[in-house]
């Protein structure tokens, strides 16, 4: 049986933190469109395409010696919008 929307957004977003929490780029670049435009969470820095998507991963997980993520919970808002509770942890290079 073929997912609804619903199910498909929540399958994504739970393949996505599991590639950031197993640190695994080629999924994580998988799961977007070569037009793709990243904003960063803190308002630094936009990322285009799928070269920028690369350079946002590179850019994160230079600094983290250990970095774990997790789904918490999830609220579906219709067909097309999913607000996301997550956690994560980390420990830092000393660089």
């Amino acid at each position: 049986m073929a997912q609804t929307r619903p199910q498909l957004l929540v399958s994504v977003i739970e393949t996505l933190i599991a590639a950031l929490g197993n640190k695994d780029k080629e999924a994580f670049t998988r799961l977007f469109s070569p037009e793709a435009i990243l904003r960063d969470p803190f308002g630094i820095r936009e990322y285009q395409g799928l070269e920028g998507l690369q350079q946002y991963w590179d850019d994160t997980f230079k600094i983290w010696f250990y970095y774990d993520m997790r789904l918490n919970s999830y609220y579906m808002g219709g067909e097309n919008r999913v607000a996301v509770r997550w956690a994560a942890s980390g420990t830092a290079l000393n660089n």
